[in-house]
This record gives structure tokens, sequence and C-alpha cells, in this order.
């Protein structure tokens, strides 16, 4: 990503160019389907993903209020059960799923409402695009590189702060209509731009020009 471009020239001071990563649109598949009442999080159970945020969020909206849903393939050392006892004490549905299969996340996100994306820092993260993909739209804290994935109006909603997710969320879960319609661009951006063949011929080109580049010295 840009962002980690950025990150490499200020620890480094070194030059990088950005090669995007591609999501599998043959396996993360839009069914058009009917929506439910929940709202997922894809990450690792560990605390720079912060799902405590998503948590207290979404314990701000009046009842009756969705779940949230999270799946995760690693969790750190009793993080889940704190984030379910944090969930309990707010009053919120949390049901976390440790190491769910592509099958299983791609039911959910074709099921869920709306994705909620909020880690500290992510130099990229793949999981809102996965997302679009599944014409799922997007909640998102503008920080680190989703800023380059999840474009505010386009294919999801962009907040500057965790506070402000609760209205976003709202404003989501309140008007179907515009929810359909951002994740039906975000499918449609991901096939245009975040494909696998694409991210392929992207690292393909970036190779060829290091070869090139380094035979010319």
């Amino acid at each position: 990503s840009l962002y980690s471009r950025e990150s490499v020239l200020r620890a480094y001071g070194l030059e990088a160019h950005v090669c995007y990563l591609g999501v599998d649109t043959d396996i993360f598949v839009d069914r058009n389907g009917q929506r439910e009442d929940f709202v997922i999080g894809v990450g690792a159970f560990a605390p720079e993903k912060n799902i405590a945020a998503v948590i207290q969020a979404l314990a701000t909206l009046p009842e009756p209020r969705p779940r949230l849903v999270w799946v995760g393939n690693t969790a750190a050392a009793r993080y889940v059960e704190t984030l379910r006892e944090l969930a309990v004490t707010l009053g919120v549905l949390y049901e976390p799923r440790l190491n769910a299969g592509d099958a299983d996340l791609v039911d959910l996100l074709n099921r869920a409402a709306c994705m909620v994306d909020a880690p500290r820092l992510e130099p990229f993260g793949l999981a809102p695009l996965e997302a679009n993909a599944c014409g799922l739209p997007v909640v998102a804290v503008a920080e680190g590189g989703v800023r380059e994935t999840v474009v505010d109006g386009v294919n999801g909603l962009l907040v500057g702060h965790t506070s402000e997710l609760p209205a976003a969320i709202e404003r989501l879960l309140g008007d179907p209509a515009l929810a359909r319609r951002l994740g039906r661009q975000g499918s449609e951006r991901v096939r245009e731009r975040w494909s696998l063949p694409g991210a392929i011929d992207r690292i393909e080109q970036a190779l060829l020009a290091a070869a090139a580049h380094s035979t010319v010295h």
C-alpha cells in the first residue's frame, strides 16, 4: 500500500514501489441473497484489530441492536474470553468464529448487513476487499491502508475515529438501498481493480522491472 511505502521511507529512508494485492473472485462472490441483522468483522483475535472498539460502538446503538460475528484464524491468549466478557457487560450479542474455512467466511459475508473494520494502522488488509467482493459494504476507520481500498460513499463509509462508527453503522442498517448500492459498487470495483489475475500481473511487472534494473546496473 502507499501507507506501507511511506512507512518504509520514514523508517529506513528507502524508496519502494507499491504492488497491490488481489482477491480471489472465484471464491469470494456475491450470491445476491437476503441480508440478515448482523455485522461482521474479520481478523485475528488480537488487540491491534481493535475488536473491543467495535463491540463498544455496537453497544451505543438502540435496541434491538445487531449482533457481531467476528471471524479470525488466530487468537491471543485469553483475548477471546476478554472480548466475550466485554460484550456481555455491554449487552452486545457477540459470536467469535475461530478458524472458519473459506466456505463459512463467504457464507457469512453474503448474509451480513455490513462489515466493520477498525484495526490500528493496518498496512493494507484484504478483509474489506473480500467483503466487497461478496457485495457487502464496509464501515471503516480511515487509518492505514484501508484509505486506499474503501472510498467513502462508493463501496463503504469511512469515519475519522472509532467514536463515529455507531452513526455510520446505523446509517447503513437504516438504509438498505444505500447498503445495496455500496455493496454492488464494491463488488464491481473488486472485479475491475482488485482481482487476483490483476495482482499477478502487477507482481510480474514489478519483478521484470527489478530484473531489468539489476541488469542495467
